[in-house]
């Protein structure tokens, strides 16, 4: 329980990174993408794009290394996460960038034309107030703008929340969008900055599995 999904390999060689590749062409971009580093995947912010090379904007300490991946709409490009600042580096694709597809992913688009933002699978703890009331939930994934969870406790779309995830200092308060058997998912009122997101991620990595039942969530009253 709350672990990320992601590996936990040991660096055990010194990279040989991939040296910068011909840019060519390159296209601003801002768009959130999921970057798939040794220690486990975080969010970024990809700034700009270019025919091999992805430039990042990463909000937390990182590792440059030759194996990484960045996913970003439907797009998964593989190459060499090289440092060019203190919150600055570049994936160096192996393959050629499809400029033009990424630009034009509609899996880029959620429902009423938003910029969908990419999912990180989790498997966590949480804790769901709804006014007085309070139940456990497993978040299953996570994003900047809202979480899929399951429960077996009942909600309605629309119903206003309070999402309590043990590491963030304050309750995330949410909206109930949609509701399938016993998974719901649950859109924030703010969005969650990547900072804080990819911090609250690396924690989850460094959990015990065998921390003790009834050490959290905080005690629950039922809706029942």
């Amino acid at each position: 329980m709350g672990r990320a999904q992601i590996g936990r390999e040991t660096q055990t060689a010194t990279p040989n990174f991939a040296a910068a590749p011909a840019s060519g062409r390159s296209v601003t971009t801002y768009r959130v993408a999921m970057l798939t580093l040794k220690s486990g995947p975080i969010l970024c912010l990809v700034r700009a794009l270019s025919p091999r090379v992805a430039t990042l904007d990463i909000d937390m300490p990182f590792t440059p290394q030759d194996n990484a991946t960045l996913e970003i709409g439907r797009e998964r490009l593989s190459g060499a996460l090289v440092r060019t600042g203190d919150k600055r580096a570049e994936l160096r694709s192996r393959e050629e960038i499809e400029i033009a597809a990424i630009l034009a992913d509609p899996s880029l688009l959620a429902n009423g034309g938003r910029r969908a933002l990419p999912r990180v699978a989790v498997d966590a703890r949480a804790r769901i107030d709804i006014g007085a009331l309070r139940f456990t939930a497993q978040v299953r994934d996570i994003s900047t703008d809202g979480v899929k969870i399951f429960t077996e406790e009942l909600l309605s779309i629309g119903d206003e929340v309070r999402l309590v995830l043990k590491g963030l200092e304050r309750p995330l308060p949410g909206i109930v969008r949609w509701c399938s058997g016993d998974h719901a998912g649950i859109e924030f009122v703010q969005r969650l900055p990547i900072g804080r997101l990819n911090a609250w991620l690396a924690a989850q990595s460094t959990l015990e599995p065998d921390e003790p039942e009834g050490s959290w969530p905080p005690p629950i009253i039922s809706k029942s």
